[in-house]
């Protein structure tokens, strides 16, 4: 029995999403797992795992929580959206899981926070 396995891919920029909230600047990176399955072809199994966060100002001093939500795109063309809201803090945050059913082949992932980012581009092959 198969189990996931992380995705063949070429990562643009980087696994992680380098993104800014709104919580006095609140800013931190976003590790973007992919993981395949020979036993779910067609599937692509997403985790986001917050690193830790830090902030400037009162604000997060109170509360040292930034909310974010990742969109995740396949495909250009397809221009098909899939978000999930992420909390982090000082010691980052708890993982968020999604699957994208973009078929067998290559595709194009794209993960991204609205606002201030550095998001990520991943050519992946789904089994």
């Amino acid at each position: 029995m198969a189990a996931p396995y992380p995705a063949p891919r070429i990562s643009q920029y980087s696994e992680d999403i380098w993104a800014v909230g709104g919580n006095s600047g609140c800013r931190g990176a976003i590790h973007v797992g992919i993981a395949v399955d020979r036993t779910k072809p067609g599937k692509a199994f997403v985790t986001y795992t917050p690193r830790p966060f830090v902030g400037d100002g009162p604000a997060w001093r109170r509360k040292p929580v930034c909310n974010l939500q990742v969109t995740a795109r396949m495909d250009i063309v397809r221009g098909e959206g899939w978000s999930r809201n992420i909390t982090a803090g000082p010691r980052g945050g708890r993982a968020a899981h999604l699957t994208l059913t973009p078929g067998s082949g290559p595709h194009m992932l794209e993960f991204f926070t609205e606002g201030v980012q550095w998001g990520t581009r991943n050519f992946v092959l789904i089994p």
